[in-house]
């Protein structure tokens, strides 16, 4: 509605300005997140995008992991649907686990998610090798799930969010570190080594020591620093002579600390694209959905997801916000 439409009906300004403000409460674009009991709402953005509201009363349930990219990612896909005028409940980053939250999707509690290909070798029996190369696991878990359980995966990121050895980009520079054959042969020649890392990666059998196997390097226990959780803040302001820790790929972090991940060059550890996964169900009777996803999530790169996760976890702003900017500037909303 045009305020200035009416400028010349003195009468109608309280009016104008009611369902003005009305419309804006109403609206997709919310400074926080919805909680999970709200009612679904299409927003005033995907109306007007659509011109219609292509599922009405019969809204697309999406839940996404509570951690970081739960929010940041799982916005992304959110914000793409409802600006295509399709109505959503909003639950994304809500799901305290991977498990719970495919056992949702398995149950149908909810339509839609998004997760990990290289999660899915503890979904079914496989070989391990196709998931440490972009997009063979994933056809794998896309056949499997199809066939087994009515679940269609859709198109994989070539972002992959794996576990890395990071250190200060300065570091990296000074002693010539790009990927983990110079990091290989930085250990082997006795550079100096404190790794920040949790036990479960340093002792994992498909984490760090596959490394080691790979690169031909081995680091004793007196050149770990073991800690809960990931701790990339130690190894920027060097607490403990820490030079080096484990971060994964993505985070929102490394650009705010000048830190770079070491590339593992030879596909040492399982990869982990991002992937919408959605019931077959409801995919068979929106199959737009697919249409809208696949482009966007085929495209996104580490570069994409690292600038979402730092605009949420460093700069503070809210999911949608960031997920309609990206999606803006990538020529996917107008």
């Amino acid at each position: 509605m045009s305020v200035r439409k009416y400028l010349k009906r003195v009468s109608y300004v309280l009016l104008v300005l009611a369902m003005f403000f009305s419309l804006t409460a109403c609206s997709g674009r919310t400074e926080s997140m919805p909680p999970a009991s709200e009612v679904p709402s299409a927003g005033a953005d995907s109306t007007s995008a659509a011109n219609t509201v292509v599922n009405k009363n019969d809204p697309i349930r999406i839940t996404t992991l509570s951690e970081l990219e739960g929010t940041s990612v799982g916005q992304v896909m959110a914000q793409a649907l409802i600006a295509n005028g399709y109505e959503i409940v909003d639950q994304t980053g809500s799901s305290a686990s991977v498990d719970i939250m495919r056992q949702a999707l398995l149950n149908g509690e909810v339509n839609m998610i998004w997760d990990y290909d290289g999660d899915a070798v503890s979904y079914f029996d496989t070989s391990w090798d196709p998931f440490y190369n972009f997009k063979e696991g994933w056809e794998l878990i896309r056949d499997y799930d199809l066939k087994n359980n009515n679940v269609v995966w859709l198109e994989p990121t070539p972002a992959n969010n794996n576990g890395l050895i990071a250190c200060t980009s300065k570091f990296a520079e000074d002693n010539g570190l790009l990927d983990m054959d110079d990091f290989a042969e930085y250990v082997n020649n006795g550079g100096e080594v404190i790794l920040v890392a949790p036990s479960w990666w340093i002792n994992g059998e498909f984490k760090h020591p596959l490394m080691e196997e790979a690169y031909g390097y081995a680091l004793r226990d007196d050149q770990f620093i073991v800690v809960e959780g990931l701790n990339e803040r130690m190894v920027a302001e060097g607490v403990d002579g820490a030079n080096f820790c484990l971060i994964f790929n993505n985070q929102g972090s490394l650009n705010e600390l000048d830190m770079v991940a070491i590339l593992d060059n030879k596909g040492s550890v399982l990869r982990y694209s991002y992937c919408p996964v959605i019931s077959k169900e409801t995919l068979d009777k929106y199959p737009g959905i697919e249409e809208i996803l696949n482009p966007i999530f085929s495209q996104m790169s580490d570069a994409d997801v690292r600038w979402l996760n730092e605009q949420v976890q460093i700069a503070g702003r809210p999911g949608d916000e960031v997920a309609i900017e990206y999606l803006t500037e990538k020529g996917f909303m107008e």
